[in-house]
């Protein structure tokens, strides 16, 4: 079955919960060891190691078996500072990388068409030896049943490839022509960022978990798959039972031991939000600029536009509304308020209470104990 173990006995629960966790951590140790990589061949081909510049864009994938998979866009970029607004945001992508990066962009400004000194061959080899050597040595904690200390690293799985310009094949091209054309434009970059949109939908919905935090307790009643059971015991444990490796993993039951974002890129990658929000904002004022010309252009002389005629009396029964207060309007509401806040988080403790001590042990303990 898709998703699950073949051996849930064998299957190693905990490194894939500790993998989880940390993963946004590895990505980070991901990141400056290439950027460290790419210095040091710089270096070592006479080059200044601030020749180029590493922005990136990353998408987090769960897969079916419910571990988080990356994909990522690495691209080099000239070093040169990007415009910017009176905000501070940025608000010109720079020109390409010709050959590290392969994805051409088109700013506002044209600029002179900047080349990579290291090519996409050579870019693919130091992330391959980037991710190689990523490791975080975790401690599990002296209380848990498995305690010992975990090595995480990314696995063998690791594929680079680099991005080709888009091409198009013309009527007269042999068919050995349409098939090297087909075949480059298979990673070009409008279909890799198709590729890395399709998972942005993906949800957790497919895991049966809703995208709100969820209780312990409600481990033993979800109507899930016994794999996705067993990985929420395992956090369920180390929530009690970790150390500060771990601290706060119980907060996300939710998200199966994931606590980092989706969509993550680099801050000179593309645009920013900001400034898509001038850009709309600036839109908006132009258009209603145009619009408000174009009205006053076609109403007939002598006669008088909507905006300029004189608006109706106002019903004197009319209720006029204003803002009073926000805020309790005395020291006995609030008291009152929070008594009765109080009174409820006391009685759902002692009601967790009863519960855990009717049903004997908090958990199911997971298949194969979380040893692989």
């Amino acid at each position: 079955m898709v998703g699950q173990p073949l051996c849930a006995g064998c299957y190693d629960y905990l490194g894939h919960v500790l993998f989880a966790w940390h993963l946004p951590e590895l990505w980070r140790r991901f990141t400056i060891t290439l950027r460290r990589a790419i210095a040091t061949h710089l270096k070592t081909s006479g080059l200044s190691a601030d020749s180029v510049r590493v922005s990136f864009v990353k998408v987090v994938e769960l897969q079916a078996r419910a571990i988080p998979h990356i994909h990522a866009l690495i691209r080099l970029d000239p070093p040169g500072a990007l415009a910017t607004t009176a905000s501070g945001d940025h608000i010109s992508d720079g020109p390409a990388a010709p050959r590290g990066g392969r994805e051409p962009r088109h700013g506002t400004d044209r600029q002179p068409v900047w080349s990579s000194p290291i090519t996409a061959t050579e870019l693919t080899a130091l992330i391959r030896q980037a991710a190689g050597r990523v490791r975080i040595d975790v401690p599990t904690g002296d209380n848990h049943p498995n305690q010992g200390v975990r090595t995480l690293r990314f696995g063998a799985q690791i594929d680079a490839q680099a991005l080709t310009p888009e091409t198009t094949t013309a009527a007269t091209d042999s068919e050995t022509a349409r098939t090297t054309a087909t075949a480059s434009s298979r990673l070009s970059p409008r279909r890799v960022a198709a590729y890395l949109a399709k998972y942005v939908t993906k949800s957790l919905h497919d895991f049966g978990i809703t995208a709100r935090r969820l209780s312990t307790e409600a481990i033993g009643e979800l109507d899930v798959s016994e794999h996705v059971r067993a990985i929420l015991t395992v956090i369920a444990e180390l929530a009690e039972h970790g150390n500060a490796a771990v601290a706060g993993i119980g907060r996300w039951l939710h998200t199966l031991g994931y606590r980092g974002h989706i969509t993550t890129k680099s801050r000179h990658y593309s645009t920013t939000m900001g400034a898509l929000r001038t850009a709309r904002a600036t839109w908006t004022r132009q258009h209603a600029t145009n619009d408000a010309t174009q009205l006053n252009a076609t109403t007939p002389r002598g006669a008088v536009s909507p905006d300029q005629r004189p608006h109706a009396p106002l019903d004197p029964d009319a209720v006029a509304w204003e803002f009073d207060h926000a805020g309790h309007t005395s020291a006995g509401d609030r008291v009152l308020v929070i008594s009765a806040a109080l009174r409820h988080i006391t009685a759902r403790i002692t009601a967790i209470t009863e519960t855990r001590s009717r049903i004997g042990s908090r958990w199911p303990a997971p298949p194969g104990g979380g040893d692989g």
